[in-house]
């Protein structure tokens, strides 16, 4: 008996294993647009709304009729995305048809120059919105810079930028994330 109770002190005295992020469901939410101060991390067309929302209670709008101005950019996102397994946020579009728009992923290893003309840079260059609620998902372990000679530096990331194609006038993001394993209901959104 007294040996039972010196194990079991021991067992539950031991240090907790390190769990990495996939066995605890972490999420690192780099942006879900609930205040006007979101407005700082990004450069582009846009407000916060309260219009369509997928989670919480605003979402950025993207006002994208201006030919010109059709492209958003933040430089001032968490950096350090790796322990993540996945880049996911909403989109709502209020187009009729079918869109194309475009992703760019930067990181510290490859200069402006170097990411533009040696493809040193992550390029998802096809993200299609469906009018309505859209969910992407990328995929980051897997993730290699366009030239396709190493994997995007997700300790190290300095810029992300999302483009958009013609015709959809407005569209809403939301609920920009990093989560690992089994996300929690709470960050899941509405789409």
């Amino acid at each position: 008996l007294m040996l039972s109770v010196i194990l079991l002190a021991l067992a539950c005295s031991a240090p907790t294993p390190n769990r990495n992020a996939a066995e605890t469901g972490k999420v690192l939410v780099l942006d879900d647009f609930e205040n006007e101060s979101s407005l700082e991390s990004w450069d582009g067309p846009a407000s916060i709304s309260t219009e369509k929302v997928a989670h919480g209670g605003s979402a950025l709008h993207l006002d994208l009729s201006d030919r010109t101005r059709r492209r958003l950019v933040s430089e001032t996102l968490p950096s350090d995305w790796s322990g993540y397994e996945v880049l996911r946020f909403d989109i709502f579009s209020s187009g009729a048809s079918v869109n194309v728009g475009g992703m760019q992923i930067y990181d510290e290893l490859g200069s402006d120059e170097d990411a533009e003309a040696h493809g040193q840079s992550y390029r998802g260059s096809k993200l299609f919105l469906n009018p309505g609620w859209n969910r992407f998902e990328f995929m980051l372990e897997e993730a290699m810079v366009e030239e396709g000679n190493r994997p995007l530096e997700l300790s190290a990331i300095r810029r992300l930028v999302l483009t958009f194609g013609g015709g959809l006038g407005e569209i809403y993001l939301d609920n920009v994330r990093l989560p690992s394993g089994p996300a929690p209901e709470s960050s899941a959104g509405n789409t």
